[in-house]
Order: structure tokens, then C-alpha cells, then sequence
């Protein structure tokens, strides 16, 4: 029976198995923010990329036109982006003359949604609101 409480080659096992839980936790939460974080990356360039594309419009209608091309061409640059999510809206303020583009992106069906139950995420619809101002001074 000594012979059996002094053996250590499971020990190794064992320690794994209470380490690699949490090492998965560790791993499975620094994948899940990456994914945060690279989308909320992405939609703030996204925005930015839009907001510059409109200021060729003369009008409200052509910059909604602009920044819906221009997004049309920007789906392949952002890979975590789904397009179809994304809500864009224009408005022009023709006293300060300032173009205001606002996104929301809802991220039902989005990869990161894998991690919900596991950690902590934040809400489905990421908002990112740019503006660029036309007056020259």
C-alpha cells in the first residue's frame, strides 16, 4: 500500500487537469476580445473611410450615394464585417457645413458570438458616429 501513495506518475495529469481550465478560459477570452476589438477597429475605419468618401456630394442624396458605394467596395477589406448588418446614415448640417456619418452594426450571427455565455461581451450593436467638416477657413 506505500508502494501506491508514493508513485508520482500521474502527478502530472493531475495538475494539468486542474491548470488547463483556466488556461482555457485565458485562451477562449483573449480570442473573444481580439474579435471585439479587431470590429470595433474595423467599423471606426470603416466610418472613417465613409466619411471621407462623402465629401464629393453636393447633396444629402449624394453623399447617401457615395457612402453606400463606398461601402459596397470596402466589403472585402473588412473581413469580420458583414455588410448586410450595416446601417449607415448620413446627415448634413448645411449651417456649419459638416457631414455626419453614423454606423451601426449589429453583431447577431457574428463570430463573436461564441463567446457570449462564456465571458462577458458587450451589447450587439456597436455604434460608431464620424463627422467631417467642408468649411475651409
Amino acid at each position: 500500500m506505500r508502494h501506491y501513495f508514493e508513485d508520482k506518475k500521474g502527478a502530472s495529469a493531475v495538475e494539468f487537469a486542474l491548470v488547463a481550465p483556466v488556461l482555457m478560459f485565458i485562451l477562449a477570452a483573449i480570442v473573444g476580445y481580439g474579435m471585439v476589438f479587431l470590429t470595433a477597429i474595423s467599423l471606426q475605419q470603416l466610418g472613417a473611410d465613409v466619411t471621407r468618401a462623402t465629401i464629393g456630394g453636393f447633396s444629402v442624396s449624394e453623399k447617401r450615394e457615395l457612402a453606400a458605394e463606398h461601402l459596397a467596395v470596402a466589403r472585402r477589406e473588412y473581413v469580420l464585417i458583414n455588410n448586410d448588418q450595416v446601417v449607415v446614415d448620413v446627415v448634413y448640417d448645411t449651417e456649419t457645413e459638416t457631414t455626419v456619418v453614423e454606423i451601426a452594426y449589429d453583431t447577431t450571427g457574428h463570430p463573436v458570438e461564441l463567446f457570449r455565455g462564456l465571458i462577458p461581451m458587450p451589447a450587439n450593436t456597436f455604434t460608431v458616429r464620424q463627422s467631417i467638416s467642408e468649411r475651409t477657413t
